[in-house]
């Protein structure tokens, strides 16, 4: 006969990790019904590849030449209160190609929203060798939302939902960083810093 098998020990290291990844994911169950998500209402693009600063302020002026492109997407054709946003954005280098700027504006419409902005963005493009580029990027502007009442259907033409000011406006930040090694790039973008409503 062979040796009989060893039991074994209930304080293995095996054990030990899989009871702190059952906690784990408990823990963070528990902590996502706690919490209430946030979203953010930014228009959807289409061509960001040749309007990567649109997104990312990091990617202004990052290609060394002024550029001016237009943007137009309307998706779902023929059907009412369909999604349309259009663009047009300026982007640009100086200072040896050091520094990178861009100016776009937008409009988003989907049925009785209308969402409208304007967007500065400003780049340090820092060569960190010969093949590779590290640039940081911070944009500031303004986004107003108007709402178009008259198109809204209501049993009840005196509602008092429809009087109240159907636009508001309000000032936001963008922020991002890419890093650019040769034909590879990375970036991180945080749109809407401020939170506009």
């Amino acid at each position: 006969r062979g040796p009989l098998p060893r039991r074994r020990n209930r304080s293995s290291p095996e054990l030990i990790f899989m009871k702190i990844m059952k906690s784990s994911t408990l823990l963070a169950g528990l902590l996502g019904l706690v919490f209430t998500a946030q979203a953010q209402q930014i228009p959807l693009y289409s061509h960001l590849y040749f309007a990567q600063a649109m997104v990312n302020p990091a990617r202004s002026g990052a290609k060394g030449f002024s550029e001016l492109v237009t943007i137009h997407r309307q998706q779902w054709q023929g059907m009412e209160g369909a999604p349309e946003t259009s663009a047009l954005l300026f982007n640009g280098a100086t200072n040896k190609e050091r520094v990178g700027y861009s100016v776009y504006a937008f409009t988003d419409a989907t049925d009785i929203v209308r969402r409208s902005g304007i967007y500065g963005h400003y780049a340090y493009h820092a060569q960190l060798s010969e093949n590779a580029i590290l640039s940081f990027g911070l944009g500031a502007g303004y986004v107003n939302n108007t709402f178009d009442m008259a198109s809204i259907r209501v049993k009840n033409e005196g509602d008092p939902f429809l009087f109240p000011s159907n636009t508001n406006g309000s000032l936001d930040l963008n922020a991002g960083i890419n890093l650019k090694v040769e034909n590879f790039q990375m970036g991180v973008a945080v749109p809407q810093l401020l939170q506009p409503t």
